[in-house]
């Protein structure tokens, strides 16, 4: 594959929620969002290698972090989000509040949703050099909102910052770790 220069477009936000086969369209960004991702290890320290630098590592999973302000969103979708930590299992929250089985509950696949990220660029002469290199979406199977803010600061609309973490599932088939796909399928809902 030859270097180049990739356009993705706007990224949509789109959220899955537990219990949903269709994602619901969240919204669309300021500016793209930055998805940092960040790999773990655990240092093997040994007196080989001495007790500071260590003789090996040992691979401990990922994690990815997507930070993203909407200013074109779907405020009901919005408060579903940050509605779904007061809720225990199968019940539903009102936002503000927590149920009295929410607290010490399981999240990753239980209490969380699917966040879908879509490139529209993609596969399309905008997308850059190769428009068929550039993914077409990018979702990851547990995602959960670690910060929330909102913002009218002088006369702008309302802007939501999401900080949202994005967690690994365990599948029981293959002993593995699913963290996210770029090949989907992606059930999408309509953009409104």
């Amino acid at each position: 594959m030859p270097a180049g220069q990739m356009t993705p477009g706007p990224i949509d936000h789109y959220v899955i929620f537990r219990g949903q086969s269709q994602a619901q369209y969240l919204g669309t960004a300021v500016i793209a969002p930055d998805q940092e991702a960040e790999d773990f290890k655990i240092p093997v320290l040994n007196d080989l290698g001495g007790r500071s630098v260590p003789f090996q590592l040992v691979q401990d999973g990922e994690q990815w972090l997507i930070m993203t302000t909407l200013n074109r969103f779907d405020l009901a979708v919005c408060r579903q989000l940050r509605a779904i930590p007061g809720a225990g299992p199968g019940q539903n929250s009102v936002l503000g509040s927590e149920t009295g089985r929410a607290r010490g509950t399981l999240v990753i696949g239980v209490s969380d949703f699917q966040l879908v990220l879509v490139n529209t660029y993609a596969g399309t002469s905008s997308a850059g050099v190769n428009p068929a290199a550039l993914n077409a979406a990018r979702g990851f199977y547990s995602s959960s909102i670690l910060k929330y803010k909102e913002s009218t600061a002088g006369t702008r609309v309302l802007e939501v910052s999401l900080a949202i973490q994005c967690n690994n599932v365990f599948d029981p088939a293959s002993r593995g770790f699913g963290l996210y796909t770029e090949s989907g399928p992606f059930p999408l809902g309509p953009v409104s």
